[in-house]
């Protein structure tokens, strides 16, 4: 008798689990009496560095490839968030070196703004004395953020500061810390592992919710499956960046696409959410556009008579909500807060543009070659045959998609132009990357077609072999 798709789906989350296990055994601190007691004799160690590539490059694959075919969707959805959570941490791990790499990327570079947030030094009203405070302080990383960046900290370190700080630590060590002075730093360290881990890969679901709504499910599960082997997603770990600001952009757009259904309040929940997400990270606005945009391209998709028919006046309204809302929240942060918003930009811009001066060349090109490069050869290519296709074929998959499609092609290139990043796109632009990869796998689902999911599960491992090398031979 045949397996039904959900005992298949079982069997993959199981051996996804027990190839997990089995690396941890052959790697972890536990593992002389473990194999000891599973085998009757010590056997030679591992090198942590097979083990966690093995956990990548074997079971992903297949998983992904699994997750692309019909079926429900929201399992396939969970199988892809527990892929990227095993790639998202195969990497660090196959250093050898344990989780010490995470726990140094927690407290470099952007630490400051964790360690800050912990000492919590007279920082009452902090959006009003925001610019005051950056000055005379020393700051430095906090130039390139608006106030509310540091308050998501100060909200990581309240969490890691209580009970469930206490429960993420044991989850994660197993075991009290050496030193008692240790135990707070450890249980942040902990709550940072969770929930921007967590956060990170959430983002597939506002994101395939939004691509759905407008080409389809075949291209929305490929969207999902894209970006969990996405480079600059696997690699940029445990910063707010990767870990909070797609889920924003995603949830945005994704209330926007349920506009329709749902009504103005959609638009309005979406205007508010963006703006809230501007004020913690300015590489957000890029996304402001798109989203005022999009209701045009919903009605055009759904009465497909063009772009400016009798709904155009139901479309623009939607657009005019979205941006009073975005308004109003900058509004209250301005007016109620004092927030110096365009102090805040022009600092924060300031600080990007003289963070590196090498390089030697025109950065509004090296900023779209670095995108592709941490988007991976896979992505980028599709990416870039779609878009060409689309003026040939506006049909594949909807007129609407390709106009989609030239959306996304001028943020980008207004992004590159305002010249904000150097060498830190995959950083910088990660909020865009979930609009980027619809993109491509709209060309995906159409090569597909036939065979759903074969391909992607050879991107895949094409995207995964790739990310190991750039881990391994690129500085971040």
């Amino acid at each position: 008798m045949p397996l039904k798709r959900k005992h298949l789906a079982l069997v993959g989350v199981a051996f996804l689990l027990l190839t997990a296990f089995v690396a941890w055994v052959l790697t972890g601190p536990r593992h002389s009496s473990v194999v000891t007691w599973a085998f009757g004799h010590p056997l030679p160690r591992l090198k942590p560095a097979w083990a966690w590539a093995a956990l990548a490059l074997l079971p992903v694959p297949v998983a992904v490839w699994w997750a692309c075919r019909p079926g429900r969707q929201a399992v396939r959805l969970v199988v892809l968030l527990l892929c990227g959570v095993a790639l998202h941490w195969a990497f660090p791990l196959s250093e050898g070196h344990g989780s010490a790499p995470a726990v140094a990327r927690v407290w470099g570079g952007h630490g400051e703004l964790t360690r800050i947030a912990m000492e919590g030094h007279d920082l009452a009203n902090l959006t009003a004395r925001y610019e005051t405070l950056v000055r005379t302080r020393g700051w430095l990383f906090p130039h390139s953020k608006p106030p509310g960046c540091l308050l998501v900290y100060q909200g990581l370190v309240s969490v890691g500061d209580s009970k469930v700080g206490a429960l993420f630590d044991r989850l994660i060590y197993g075991q009290p810390p050496v030193l008692a002075t240790q135990a707070r730093e450890r249980r942040v360290v902990s709550t940072v592992f969770v929930l921007l881990t967590l956060a990170t890969y959430l983002t597939l679901f506002p994101l395939y919710f939004f691509v759905r709504r407008l080409a389809g499910t075949a291209v929305a599960i490929r969207a999902a499956a894209l970006f969990v082997v996405t480079p600059a997603v696997s690699l940029v770990t445990l910063h707010l960046d990767n870990g909070l600001y797609p889920l924003v952009g995603a949830t945005s757009l994704a209330l926007v696409a349920l506009w329709p259904g749902l009504g103005y309040w959609a638009m309005g929940a979406a205007g508010l959410l963006l703006s809230l997400g501007v004020f913690v990270s300015f590489s957000l606005l890029p996304l402001v556009a798109l989203c005022a945009g999009l209701p045009f391209l919903i009605l055009w998709k759904a009465d497909r008579t063009g772009p400016w028919s009798s709904d155009a006046l139901r479309a623009l309204a939607a657009s005019a909500l979205f941006i009073a809302a975005f308004c109003v929240v900058h509004g209250i942060l301005v007016f109620g807060f004092h927030y110096d918003v365009l102090a805040r930009y022009a600092d924060a811009r300031d600080f990007h543009r003289n963070w590196w001066s090498g390089g030697g060349h025109d950065w509004r090109f090296g900023n779209l070659l670095q995108m592709a490069i941490w988007l991976g050869p896979a992505t980028a290519v599709l990416f870039v045959i779609q878009i060409i296709r689309g003026f040939a074929r506006a049909h594949e998959p909807t007129p609407a998609f390709v106009a989609y499609g030239l959306m996304v092609v001028g943020m980008l290139l207004t992004t590159t132009l305002v010249k904000m990043a150097k060498s830190e796109v995959m950083r910088l632009w990660a909020p865009q990357v979930g609009a980027v990869v619809s993109v491509a796998a709209a060309r995906l689902a159409v090569w597909e077609e036939d065979r759903p999911g074969w391909l992607m599960g050879a991107l895949a491992s094409l995207q995964i072999a790739y990310t190991f090398i750039l881990d391994r031979f690129w500085v971040m």
